[in-house]
């Protein structure tokens, strides 16, 4: 599995848009997903918000950070990032469950 020594290696690349042409911010989400793998939610949650600084309109990493701030119990987080899939992709294949996922984490306020 992801361990420290992983991520340090991570690190090392500089040259992202190099390594995956065709989705820039794998990295980030390896990253991220590394860090969860280790607990360190917070760190998964700065990876990804800096990948968004980069990737702004990236659903699949609106998606990921919803996910991972919604099982975090940060709520308005959570439901903002849900929305903004849903504005930058109104007819993806799970807006239904999407819908479904922010009424209730609404509810849970």
């Amino acid at each position: 599995g992801f361990n420290q020594k992983t991520l340090a290696e991570l690190d090392k690349i500089q040259d992202k848009e190099h390594l995956s042409p065709y989705s820039p911010y794998l990295l980030y989400v390896v990253k991220a997903n590394a860090y969860l793998g280790l607990g360190a939610v917070s760190k998964a949650q700065e990876e990804l918000e800096e990948a968004l600084q980069s990737y702004p309109n990236a659903v699949a990493l609106h998606s990921f950070i919803a996910k991972v701030y919604s099982s975090n119990n940060e709520i308005q987080k959570a439901i903002f990032h849900y929305q903004k899939v849903l504005e930058l992709n109104p007819n993806i294949n799970n807006a239904e469950q999407i819908r479904q996922q922010i009424e209730l984490l609404k509810s849970s306020q």
